[in-house]
């Protein structure tokens, strides 16, 4: 499923990791990783609803919100960006979907409705480059289109952008990271346009700091197989317009009293690593305080950069990986 270090086949040096996954070396998602989605999980019908009726499951998504989802069940992903030095004047258009038709558009003009296959795809030969937008409709019927996918050709990059994929309530991953020393969050770094576009073209070097809060960098990320970048290291360059940076928290106020009193006996850096709370008589005050959060910043020579927060809690009992499943699948 995920890409990994070590055998790069079919592909040589300089590549260092496997390509063959559906999800890349930094968690995001690769065009396969969307047939999956379509063909594996939007057509599973969710159990555990109460109703009498299994109604279609909904998916966490797969780190990215550029998705238009009409009615549920049903989802269009685009294989190609929309470059206009990437694939010639004339090109081959293929897309991802589990309706059973699919209209391509070129900025607003249709080229014509496919019929989709079981586990298939839709695919158009010979589409002119025109640049602007290109549309893949996911049809049940000529007329009814029940979700969509569009991509752009970007402009010149302009600014950085920086989001949580980690914790979110949209990845079913919760609202909040855990202060149990552990827990680690997964931001985006995206290189956009002034229309807010990510420029796939982008390479531009991003340097990740902590502003506040109890929060470390553990490691950094882009996706790209032949990146021989260090992992663990303040900054990364962007690949297709994004990078990734991995922030764990730095204070353990939330797990049990005992495993904290074990801690404290055996932290031989005496807490300049990870901030362990005793447990005693003023733990509950701690405890009740609201928890700040981790600031971490972004910044890109030449574009600026941009700031995001990221919530803490120590309740377990909400905020754990075990009752952020449980709520999750309760949603359902």
């Amino acid at each position: 499923l995920f890409d990994y270090y070590g055998e790069p086949s079919p592909y040589k040096w300089p590549m260092v990791s496997s390509s063959f996954g559906s999800i890349d070396l930094a968690g995001f998602p690769k065009a396969a990783a969307y047939w999956y989605r379509a063909w594996w999980m939007y057509n599973t019908t969710n159990s555990t609803s109460s109703s009498s009726e299994d109604k279609p499951y909904r998916p966490a998504l797969l780190l990215d919100t550029d998705h238009k989802t009409a009615k549920e069940g049903f989802l269009v992903h685009l294989v190609q960006h929309w470059l206009e030095d990437v694939g010639g004047d004339t090109r081959t258009v293929q897309g991802y979907t589990n309706a059973p038709m699919a209209e391509l558009m070129v900025n607003g003009e249709s080229l014509g409705l496919v019929d989709v296959t079981w586990m298939g795809w839709a695919e158009w030969q010979n589409v002119k480059f025109a640049s602007g937008n290109l549309t893949m409709l996911g049809l049940t019927s000529p007329t009814n289109m029940v979700a969509s996918h569009t991509v752009y050709t970007p402009g010149e990059a302009k600014l950085i952008k920086l989001s949580i994929d980690v914790p979110s309530a949209a990845t079913g991953t919760g609202d909040a990271l855990v202060l149990d020393g552990q827990d680690t969050g997964l931001i985006r770094a995206s290189i956009l346009d002034s229309r807010g576009q990510v420029v796939n073209t982008a390479s531009h070097n991003i340097t990740f700091s902590i502003v506040s809060g109890p929060g470390r960098i553990i490691g950094v990320g882009n996706g790209d197989p032949s990146c021989h970048q260090p992992n663990k290291a303040p900054w990364r360059s962007a690949y297709h317009g994004l990078a990734r940076v991995l922030v764990q928290v730095t204070k353990d106020s939330s797990t049990s009293r005992s495993h904290r009193r074990r801690l404290l006996e055996i932290d031989s850096e005496g807490g300049r690593y990870t901030q362990i709370i005793a447990p005693g008589e003023n733990e509950e005050r701690v405890r009740g305080i609201p928890e700040e959060s981790i600031v971490v910043q972004g910044s890109v020579d030449g574009l600026g950069s941009d700031t995001i927060s990221i919530a803490l809690s120590s309740d377990l009992s909400h905020d754990g990986v075990l009752a952020t499943a449980q709520r999750w699948m309760q949603q359902k």
